[in-house]
């Protein structure tokens, strides 16, 4: 796995860290992912609950956002 190829994203672990407290029916999240979407991260985010947690919505026609915000002048990409 690539140093950019990681699960990110302070609302990722938000949501991990809400179902100590909450069940599944009350806290979840839309995992957006594209046709590159790495199969061992799918497998990473289901072990904390999977389809009652999150929800995947698949787009194999676009790529995955990544971990890494890579500035060129005034671009985010």
């Amino acid at each position: 796995m690539l140093w950019c190829d990681q699960i990110g994203g302070g609302g990722t672990y938000a949501v991990i860290g809400a179902r100590i407290w909450l069940s599944a029916r009350n806290v979840g999240m839309i995992v957006d992912t594209g046709g590159d979407f790495a199969k061992d991260m799918r497998e990473a985010l289901d072990a904390y609950g999977g389809d009652e947690l999150f929800f995947f919505r698949e787009d194999a026609s676009r790529t995955t956002t990544r971990a890494v915000n890579k500035y060129r002048g005034d671009l985010r990409g």
